[in-house]
This record gives C-alpha cells, sequence and structure tokens, in this order.
C-alpha cells in the first residue's frame, strides 16, 4: 500500500470514528427528557459516576503500573479537561433539554462545529478560512433554518416553560463555550503527547471524573437540598419490584449507566482516536452529526416526522459536512494536506 493510500485509509478511519462518537453523543440529549422526574444535577451525577467508576476500573487492571509516567502535568490537564468536557458541559445542558426544550438545546450545540472550526483554524491555521467558509455558510443555514422553525413554534416561552426558560435557553450557550475551548485545546494536547493512548487519556479523565462526581455528591450531602437531590429516595431502593418509586430509580441507573458507558467513556475514547487522525477544523465539523443524530431521536421518541423546512435544514447541515470533507480530504495535488500518523495512531 503507498502512503497515499494509508493516509487517505487512516483519515477515512478517523472521520468513521467521529461519526460513532457523536451518533452516540446524541443519546445525550434524548435520555434527560425521558428522566423527567429528576433533576439536572442528579442526571449529569448519575452519568459521570458510571464513567468515572469504569474508567477508575480500567485504571486499576491496565494503567496503574504505568500510571508513573504521567506527571503533575499531565494529570493535572486532564483534571481541567474532565470538568470541563463533562461535569460542567453537561449540567448545563441537561439544564437547556429541562427548561428549553431538547430540540433547541441540541441546535444551540449544533453551532459547534462552525465555533470549533473558527477557532481550531484560528489557532493552528491548518487551511485557508476560504476552504472552511463554504461548509460553514451552509451549515450555518440549516441551524438557521430549524432555529427559527423551532422558535416560532413557541410565540410566548414563558407561558409554556415558566420564567426559567430564558436560564434554560442560555444554559446551551454556555455549554458551547466550554466545549469549543474543550475540543480544540483537547485535539492539540493529544497531538502533542503522541505517547498518550486514546484510551488511557480517557481513562484518565474518566478517574478525574470519579473524583470530581464523590466531591460534589458529598457537598450535596453536607448541604441537604431535596430540591437538587432527594437522596431518600435512593435509600428507599431496597426491591426490584418494578412499581411505583423503585421502577423510575431503576429507569435512571440504566439510564445512568448509558450515559457513562457507553455515551461517556465510548463516545469520548472514539473521539479522542479520531483527534489524532484528523485536522481540528474537520473534527469541529463532524460534531454537527450530534445534532442530526440528537434530532433523530427526539423526532422518534415524540412518535413524529420533521416538518419540510426542518428536513430542508437537515439537509444543508449534511450538505455542509460533506462539503467540509471534500474540501479537505486528501489528494494527490494536495500534499502538504497529508498528515504522517504518529506513534499514538499507529498504536
Amino acid at each position: 500500500m503507498t502512503v497515499f493510500n494509508e493516509t487517505k485509509a487512516t483519515f477515512w478511519y478517523g472521520v468513521g470514528l467521529a461519526v460513532a462518537a457523536n451518533l452516540l453523543w446524541g443519546l445525550a440529549f434524548l435520555i434527560p427528557r425521558i428522566l423527567s422526574s429528576f433533576t439536572p444535577v442528579e442526571i449529569t451525577l448519575g452519568r459521570y459516576f458510571f464513567y468515572g467508576l469504569i474508567s477508575f476500573i480500567l485504571f486499576l487492571v491496565l494503567e496503574r503500573k504505568h500510571s508513573w509516567i504521567y506527571n503533575f502535568k499531565i494529570w493535572s490537564a486532564s483534571f481541567i479537561f474532565a470538568f470541563a468536557a463533562n461535569i460542567g458541559y453537561y449540567f448545563f445542558l441537561v439544564y437547556g433539554v429541562r427548561y428549553a426544550d431538547a430540540e433547541i438545546t441540541s441546535l444551540i450545540i449544533g453551532i459547534l462545529p462552525i465555533t470549533v472550526s473558527i477557532y481550531g483554524n484560528f489557532l493552528e491555521r491548518e487551511y485557508p478560512f476560504s476552504k472552511l467558509l463554504p461548509s460553514i455558510l451552509m451549515i450555518t443555514g440549516g441551524i438557521f433554518i430549524i432555529h427559527n422553525l423551532n422558535f416560532a413554534g413557541h410565540e410566548n416561552p414563558e407561558q409554556i416553560f415558566g420564567q426559567q426558560y430564558y436560564l434554560g435557553l442560555l444554559s446551551p450557550f454556555v455549554s458551547l463555550i466550554v466545549w469549543t475551548w474543550y475540543c480544540v485545546v483537547n485535539s492539540s494536547f493529544l497531538k502533542k503527547n503522541p505517547h498518550i493512548l486514546s484510551s488511557t487519556w480517557s481513562t484518565l479523565i474518566g478517574v478525574n471524573t470519579l473524583i470530581q462526581s464523590l466531591i460534589i455528591l458529598v457537598i450535596l450531602m453536607v448541604i441537604g437540598n431535596d430540591s437538587v437531590i432527594n437522596f431518600a429516595k435512593y435509600l428507599k431502593f431496597d426491591s426490584f419490584d418494578f412499581d411505583g418509586f423503585d421502577h423510575e430509580v431503576i429507569i435512571f441507573l440504566i439510564s445512568s449507566i448509558i450515559l457513562g458507558v457507553a455515551v461517556s467513556w465510548g463516545g469520548t475514547l472514539m473521539w479522542n482516536k479520531a483527534s489524532t487522525l484528523l485536522p481540528i477544523s474537520l473534527a469541529g465539523q463532524l460534531i454537527v452529526i450530534e445534532t442530526i443524530s440528537a434530532l433523530s431521536y427526539v423526532y422518534i421518541y415524540d412518535s413524529r416526522l420533521p416538518s419540510f423546512f426542518e428536513i430542508l435544514g437537515i439537509t444543508m447541515i449534511i450538505g455542509g459536512v460533506i462539503l467540509g470533507i471534500r474540501n479537505v480530504q486528501f489528494t494527490s495535488n494536495d500534499p502538504e494536506l497529508i498528515i504522517k500518523p504518529s506513534k499514538a495512531q499507529i498504536e
């Protein structure tokens, strides 16, 4: 196999991993809607407790003997990234889903391909902005159409959602800012530290997330605010008769495991690997798949089909992603776009 073919195969492998990660992440918008009787704090800590737990187990089994090779800089970076990419980001996302609707929240987060592409390319200038502009315009147009359609359906948001609607609408923008920073800085960090495998980095972030989750749980137990977490209902969980209260807790635990193990650990593992194989600007555009999958899951859950304008907007978004891939994929006429595989990519 020639160097060109190997590079092209590596490129599409990275694209596949990024798409798979975003399909999993789309579930993060649906499950909070299903768990309507639980608070955003409960859903966030439930997700990241199980993500941290499986990461801690894997750390003890696979990484403990080698943990000495990771210095304070690496551990501190994983601690910061753990809060930014996990607990901080998802709390505001869940709050938006709860009080401003899952569709609107997913569409605000859908701006990520634009913010990450611009911020990432601004820092590293991997391509001329002219190569990114057509796909960014298509994605922006698609998001604009769906945004307007959804907001038009809520003429009086205060009446529908109450006073917390505007806080719910603001929350996804906080998530947007946090994850834009994380996505670019995390990808840059992994490329500068090719000796850190994707699985190892996901595990380190997970261990720190568990530590943070336990700290927050202890603080909440000391405060004892039942409006944030009602610990009594979990202490009453002493049977599996699937009746009444226990049924809700069982659904919550199952959903938390799905969010923690599949969505968080599995999605993060695939995304970290993809980040080492793809340019930041392209990886940023592929995040739009998360929005598409989130919308699809919500439509299925609501048992309805998207309207004509929703289909038009989604088509423009997908078209923008395809255009972005075509504009930056490797060609024999663009030798400067060929990225040599690093040690982390090979392993």
